[in-house]
C-alpha cells in the first residue's frame, strides 16, 4: 500500500515528535484518480478548490475549510477537481496507535465539530511563523486535535440550546460586533458561563471563532472575484487591511494576495 503520501506539490513542512506537517497545491485536478492507500493515519485540511471526498460527511455542504481524519490503512479515491489547496498532519505507526487507543475512528470521517476546527487552527498558528525550539508546542497541539477526534471523552456534557443558538449567531453575522456581554444577554446566561461554555465545548474564545468564520468568509472572497482586497477586509469585519493580511497569514499561512493568485 506504501505511496507517496499526499498527491501535491509541498510548499512548507514542519515536524514534530511522530508528527509530520505540511502546506501543499494541489498539482493533479480535474481528472480520475485510481485508488490508492495510505499506510499512515493522518488529518487533512482542504482551504481551497474543490475537493471531492469519499468520507462519511456531517459537515454542511462543501463549505471550507473541510477537515478529514483518515486512519492507517485508509483506501480511497478522494481528488481535488479544481486547483487546490491544503494542510496536513502525517502520524507515523505510534502515533496511529495512540489515536487509537483515544478512540478516533476507524473508517475515514469528515470532522465538523467546532472544537476540532479550533484545535487544527491553532497548529497552522504555530506553523505559520515556527520558532526553533518550539516543536514541544506543535506537538502538544496535534495531540490535542487527536484528543478532540477521539471519542472517549469524559465528563462531557450535551450542548445547551443556548449555546447552539449563540453559535448560529456568529456564524449568521461574523463582521458584526459580538462582545461576550451581548452574547450573554442575548442567551439569557451570565457572561462568565458563557465564556466557560464556549471553551469546554468549541475548545475557543468567542472572539476566536468569530476570527476564524470572518477568514474563511474572506477566503471564499478571494478566490471567487477582483475586488480590492483592503475592500474584503472591511465587508468581513477587520479594522485594516493590515491586521487582515496578519490573521489571514496566521491561519491559513499565506497572505491574502499570495491565496489569491493560487486562484487565478
Amino acid at each position: 500500500m506504501t505511496r507517496p503520501p499526499f498527491i501535491g506539490a509541498p510548499k512548507a513542512a514542519w515536524r514534530a515528535d511522530g508528527f509530520a506537517l505540511g502546506r501543499w497545491t494541489a498539482n493533479r485536478w480535474g481528472e480520475a484518480v485510481a485508488p490508492h492507500g495510505h499506510d499512515n493515519g493522518h488529518f487533512m485540511l482542504v482551504i481551497g478548490g474543490h475537493y471531492r471526498t469519499e468520507t462519511k460527511s456531517p459537515a454542511h455542504g462543501d463549505r471550507l475549510p473541510i477537515l478529514i481524519y483518515n486512519p492507517p490503512g485508509t483506501w480511497h479515491r478522494d481528488r481535488f477537481e479544481s486547483p487546490g489547496l491544503f494542510f496536513s498532519i502525517d502520524l507515523d505507526p505510534g502515533r496511529g496507535r495512540e489515536a487509537a487507543e483515544a478512540g478516533c475512528p476507524n473508517s475515514p470521517v469528515r470532522l465538523s465539530a467546532p472544537r476540532q476546527h479550533a484545535a487544527v487552527r491553532r497548529i497552522l498558528r504555530a506553523c505559520a511563523d515556527p520558532v526553533p525550539g518550539d516543536e514541544a508546542i506543535a506537538e502538544s497541539l496535534c495531540l490535542e486535535l487527536v484528543g478532540e477526534t477521539g471519542v472517549k471523552r469524559t465528563n462531557e456534557r450535551a450542548r445547551p440550546l443556548w449555546l447552539s443558538r449563540t453559535l448560529q449567531r456568529l456564524q449568521d453575522r461574523p463582521e458584526a460586533a459580538a462582545p461576550v456581554a451581548e452574547l450573554a444577554r442575548e442567551a439569557g446566561v451570565h457572561p462568565v458561563h458563557l465564556a466557560r461554555a464556549f471553551r469546554r465545548h468549541f475548545g475557543c474564545t468567542p472572539g476566536e471563532m468569530q476570527i476564524g468564520l470572518r477568514l474563511g468568509r474572506a477566503a471564499e472572497a478571494l478566490r471567487s472575484g477582483a475586488r480590492p482586497i483592503a475592500e474584503i477586509a472591511l465587508d468581513c469585519g477587520f479594522a485594516d487591511q493590515s491586521h487582515f493580511s496578519r490573521r489571514f497569514r496566521g491561519l491559513w499561512g499565506v497572505t491574502p494576495a499570495t491565496y489569491r493568485r493560487m486562484f487565478v
